[in-house]
C-alpha cells in the first residue's frame, strides 16, 4: 500500500521511525505511584497513546540515538532539545576545526578519533560545538577512566574549540584548534609599529 508495488521490492527505501516520550523515572525502572503533586511517569508515542513501561525500556534499549527533551516543570511544555549523536553538519564543522586528537601531542587524525563530550552527557553537557572535541580512542578512554580523583586527568573547554587539560599532578596544558585560513591583524596597528621603529632608528646623516 506504501509504495504501490504488490511485491516487497519497494520497501527497501522506506524507514520507520518510532518516536517515543519516556520520562527519567521510567527509564530507570522508577515508574511506580505518583508522588504528592507530582503525575505519573508515563510513556508515550508521538500520537500520545501510553504504552507500558517495559516496552519503552526495550525501544530505548535498541535505540541508535536519543533526543534529550527540557521541559517546563509547571506546565510540562518542551523548552529544548538536545541529542546525544551530534548531527552529520555538526560532525563535518568538528573535523574541520580540530584535524586532529585534541589531546596534547597526539597527532591521530580526526576521521579515526571519537567526538567526546568535553562535559560529560550523563551530567548536563550538551551536544554542541562548544562541547565537543576530537579525543582518539586510547585518550577518549583515558578520560571517562573511573580513576580516583588524584589520578585522572580534567579537560574543560574555556572557549569554543579551546581545551584546558589539568593532569593528575596539576600540570595545565591548554590546546588550540590549528588554523586552518587566513589571520587578519590590523594593518593600522601594524603599521604603526613599523613607524615607530623607523622613528627610533638612528638617522643616517
Amino acid at each position: 500500500m506504501l509504495t504501490a508495488d504488490p511485491t516487497d521490492t519497494g520497501l527497501h527505501g522506506i524507514r520507520a521511525e518510532v518516536s517515543v516520550l519516556i520520562p527519567a523515572p521510567v527509564l530507570t525502572g522508577d515508574d511506580g505511584a505518583p508522588v504528592a503533586g507530582v503525575e505519573a511517569a508515563v510513556a508515550r508515542l508521538a500520537n500520545g497513546a501510553p504504552i507500558d513501561p517495559e516496552t519503552a525500556r526495550i525501544l530505548a534499549s535498541r535505540a541508535s540515538s536519543w533526543a534529550r527533551l527540557f521541559t517546563d516543570p509547571l506546565t510540562g511544555q518542551v523548552l529544548a532539545v538536545d541529542t546525544y549523536t551530534p548531527s552529520s553538519q555538526l560532525k563535518r564543522l568538528l573535523r574541520a576545526r580540530d584535524q586532529h586528537c585534541r589531546w596534547p601531542g597526539c597527532g591521530q587524525r580526526a576521521r579515526r578519533c571519537d567526538i567526546d563530550h568535553t562535559k560529560p552527557w550523563a551530567e548536563g553537557g550538551t551536544t554542541c560545538h562548544d562541547n565537543l572535541a576530537h579525543l582518539c580512542r586510547r585518550h577518549h578512554t583515558l578520560k571517562g577512566a573511573q580513576l580516583a580523583h588524584a589520578r585522572r586527568w580534567k579537560v574543560r573547554q574555556t572557549s569554543p574549540g579551546v581545551l584546558e587539560f589539568t593532569s593528575p599532578t596539576g600540570d595545565v596544558y591548554t590546546d588550540e584548534p590549528p588554523h586552518v585560513g587566513p589571520v587578519f591583524v590590523d594593518a593600522s596597528v601594524e603599521h604603526w609599529g613599523e613607524r615607530r621603529a623607523d622613528s627610533d632608528a638612528p638617522s643616517p646623516f
